[in-house]
């Protein structure tokens, strides 16, 4: 009997789950790690192909088919998953249902998107080519979409590996397309139609994986629709919000800076968001145990929220250590001297990281409580602040000004969040102990900026440090060790 014939449930209940999620969240973060290795060499090469203003608008439209992809995805992938765990759908019956539904709504939304996101390109007044690669790019997102309910089951059912290979032959599609591209001295456009075959090839392995038997067919019914809407639209807009409010800034730039400041926070923003993917797939991980622990035991969402929250803020002192210290070395890496005042725009955006890892563990636990309808309000105000601060500091401060106002919204995020998980359950209560010793480290860390040589050896003896303090004064969770030592158990 394969996983695909038990329930999430079954599989979730075992106490070798925590210790599954572990192994899978560092196997996803380790493939993301990989694609996106493979996909910094190709970035050099479109970065440098591009210049800094192309960049820019590439960086642009990228963001603009973001929030569309967010738009078209409200909240359903993360619903599914819980739903198909907490109600202990099998492989049959309420869970394919639940899966057709999911991507009818998906098939239908998604080019409604599209078409949104082409029609406020061209109403803002952007080139041409920026328009095409926003229909382009933006197409790829029905395909992201079949590929995203695709892998609702695998994930609840901790298939983290065959998640993790999905991920990379998409990435290498991707490198692949831009190389072949910047080899043949492709304009701005032909850039954007890589996503579209990238999707495809990752849809291909993805069906191959699932069997033809378990593979869903979208299904339409308004009338089941309905109580999916109701639920995933809260969830969705929280969601879409978080993700807007970050691409407006990039977006307000394109409209109240230069084509260079925008280029510079593009560059910026891009490491930033790469760092975040490697950190979204460690909670994406965990979610399936949170979830199954919201609905059937308050003490394991605890555990497994405390120990996400202590590894997510060593995982953000890593990484602004990185960027603080290697940061302007990592960009004149990426794009040359033309890209050097992007360094000191990083290295404001790096203190984002704090609060967009913690924030993001409290999103998780929120939703598996069943309370996303309270994330709005919360996510709303902060995207209405954020913009009014970014209309403010980026016309005077350019893409600096552009990085506080990201500093200031993963912060505000990250304290709305917590605030609004311990209204939902008062009984979670997290240990703080933790904090002194990771400051402790970073503190170590951050004093090798002051040894001689190049940044980039500089931030690695920083985080050799940080590393070795940390796990001196006993700050990393002694789970993280214990799921990589065979023959033990796992704590669920």
């Amino acid at each position: 009997m394969s996983d695909l014939d038990l329930s999430a449930e079954q599989i979730l209940r075992e106490p070798s789950a925590g210790r599954a999620a572990i192994r899978g969240s560092a196997l996803r973060g380790g493939g993301y790690l990989a694609g996106w290795i493979l996909l910094a060499v190709a970035s050099v090469l479109l970065v440098r192909h591009l210049g800094v203003a192309d960049f820019g608008r590439y960086a642009t439209v990228m963001s603009v088919v973001a929030i569309a992809s967010a738009l078209s995805d409200p909240g359903l992938s993360i619903l599914g998953q819980r739903d198909i765990i907490q109600t202990g759908g099998e492989i049959d019956g309420a869970r394919r249902r639940l899966l057709g539904d999911i991507l009818g709504i998906r098939l239908l939304i998604t080019p409604v998107t599209i078409a949104l996101a082409v029609a406020f390109a061209w109403a803002v007044g952007y080139e041409k080519e920026m328009v095409l690669g926003v229909f382009l790019a933006g197409t790829a997102l029905i395909v992201v979409g079949v590929n995203a309910t695709l892998m609702i089951p695998l994930t609840a059912r901790l298939r983290l590996a065959t998640l993790t290979v999905a991920d990379l032959i998409s990435d290498m599609t991707v490198v692949a397309g831009i190389v072949l591209l910047v080899l043949a001295g492709a304009s701005l456009v032909p850039f954007f139609a890589v996503h579209i075959v990238a999707a495809v090839a990752a849809c291909v392995f993805l069906l191959a994986a699932m069997g033809k038997g378990n593979v869903p067919r979208p299904r339409l019914s308004r009338r089941e629709w309905g109580p999916i809407v109701g639920e995933a639209v809260p969830m969705g807009i929280a969601a879409t919000i978080n993700v807007v409010y970050y691409r407006t800034l990039l977006v307000t730039c394109s409209l109240a800076a230069t084509a260079h400041q925008t280029g510079l926070f593009a560059t910026s923003f891009r490491i930033i968001e790469v760092l975040l993917s490697v950190s979204g797939r460690f909670t994406a991980a965990f979610f399936p145990i949170i979830a199954h622990a919201g609905k059937h035991d308050e003490e394991r969402l605890r555990y497994a929220l405390q120990r996400m929250l202590e590894v997510a803020l060593l995982l953000a002192f890593a990484f602004v250590l990185l960027l603080t210290i290697g940061g302007p070395a990592i960009v004149r890496l990426l794009g040359g001297e033309e890209f050097r005042d992007a360094g000191p725009v990083l290295q404001i955006q790096a203190f984002a990281l704090i609060g967009a890892l913690t924030g993001g563990v409290w999103f998780l636990g929120v939703v598996a409580v069943r309370r996303q309808s309270a994330l709005i309000v919360r996510n709303g105000a902060v995207l209405v602040f954020i913009l009014v601060l970014g209309v403010i500091l980026i016309p005077r401060y350019g893409a600096k000004g552009a990085a506080v106002g990201a500093v200031v919204g993963e912060t505000l995020l990250s304290i709305g969040g917590l605030i609004l998980l311990l209204r939902a359950r008062p009984g979670l209560r997290f240990q703080t102990a933790f904090v002194p010793r990771i400051l402790a480290a970073a503190g170590l860390g951050a004093l090798c900026i002051l040894l001689p040589g190049p940044g980039l050896v500089r931030a690695a003896a920083a985080l050799v440090v940080y590393g070795a303090v940390a796990v001196a004064l006993r700050a990393v969770p002694h789970e993280v060790f214990d799921a990589f030592r065979w023959g033990r158990k796992g704590e669920g």
